[in-house]
């Protein structure tokens, strides 16, 4: 019992941790138009009740899977459940991730990273993420 619970929360986490990391950096950093674009995609997830989205992401989960056997090791029921609370909690580490972005790459660590010539990807990745850690841990 608790077995199953624990899988479910951790993995279920690790998705939203993911996700919600990507969006909010991808956000935060890059700013104008992609700031917008997924910020708004973050506000629906916000307004959206997470019932509804679950019962509008599990189809899609089931369609694109199949429902035959295991997948990834797990029962269908269970990659659903653990896919759906991770996609219906990424928001939040979303909105935080993109706060502390938008202050990181101010920073002068930044423009150093810039000037060398490191690419956007490197400075998000080398420079950014590993100060976002305590944020999102």
């Amino acid at each position: 019992g608790a077995r199953i619970s624990l899988t479910i929360a951790v993995l279920a986490t690790v998705i939203s941790l993911v996700f919600g990391t990507t969006v909010g950096i991808s956000a935060g950093y890059y700013g104008g138009r992609v700031d917008v674009w997924l910020m708004r995609l973050t506000d629906f997830f916000f307004v959206m009740p997470s019932f509804v989205l679950a019962l509008v992401i599990t189809p899609v989960i089931l369609e694109v899977w199949g429902r035959g056997g295991d997948i990834f090791g797990f029962r269908p029921s269970l990659f659903v459940i653990i896919v759906v609370i991770g996609m219906t909690s990424w928001a939040f580490v979303a909105r935080i991730v993109r706060s502390q972005t938008l202050s990181l790459k101010e920073r002068t660590f930044v423009d150093r990273a810039r000037v060398v010539g490191s690419s956007n990807i490197v400075i998000m990745v080398k420079h950014i993420l590993p100060n976002l850690v305590p944020q999102i841990t």
